[in-house]
């Protein structure tokens, strides 16, 4: 807004690199000196409330002054666990299965809306075996995009059934240029939360299949 055009303009003229906005919550940096949009100039957002301690701390590390004197502002790389070391005799075994935790976990691909019309998930589960809590059923949705986008999965927007629209923007926006009617930012993503569950299931579906990723992988479970 007319706030955050001031704030970079002054930064500007005073030749400083980058600019941090923030509400104690939602936190946005931006890159002052690229020749682009202002929308375009963000680099990294994180939400305290709304993300995971563990994520918001990686993305806090942009603020690390010595990145910042270094020109290197950018959320950290998520760690990557493995084993220290392997034997031959292992390496090879199938994947074990998961152990049961009580949920009945069902795919996205055998799901039949008529027959779960009046029952909502709580739970979701992706392909690499993590898993979410749901409390509400709008939740769901943001909570897939959070994952994809973790997981460089998702690079585009998701565009809607409805000529025009769609379901996950950079900006908020439509692809016709009007606004997003209750949108979720996560992750720079904004993510349409209107509607119904089901019509929540309809997108996360359209999502997955817009990721190349296969529905069978993503998993619900309802209490």
């Amino acid at each position: 807004g007319k706030t955050l055009s001031q704030g970079i303009q002054y930064c500007l003229e005073k030749g400083t690199e980058y600019f941090s906005v923030t509400n104690g919550r939602l936190w946005k940096i931006y890159k002052t000196h690229e020749p682009a949009p202002i929308d375009e100039k963000l680099i990294v957002s994180f939400d305290l409330k709304e993300q995971s301690p563990a994520e918001v701390c990686l993305k806090a590390l942009a603020l690390w002054r010595p990145g910042v004197e270094a020109d290197y502002v950018a959320p950290a790389n998520s760690p990557i666990l493995g084993k220290i070391s392997s034997s031959p005799d292992t390496d090879n075994l199938p994947p074990q299965p998961q152990e049961p935790d009580g949920h009945d976990w069902k795919p996205l691909s055998e799901l039949d809306q008529k027959a779960m019309h009046d029952t909502k998930p709580t739970g979701i589960r992706f392909p690499d075996g993590s898993d979410v809590l749901v409390p509400e059923y709008r939740r769901a949705v943001p909570e897939l995009v959070r994952w994809l986008t973790d997981n460089s999965k998702l690079s585009k927007p998701v565009r809607a059934s409805r000529p025009g629209k769609f379901i996950v923007s950079h900006d908020g926006r439509h692809s016709d240029g009007s606004q997003m009617r209750m949108p979720l930012e996560v992750n720079g993503w904004f993510v349409s939360v209107q509607g119904g569950w089901w019509r929540h299931f309809h997108r996360a579906i359209r999502i997955i299949e817009h990721a190349g990723m296969n529905l069978a992988e993503f998993q619900l479970h309802f209490d």
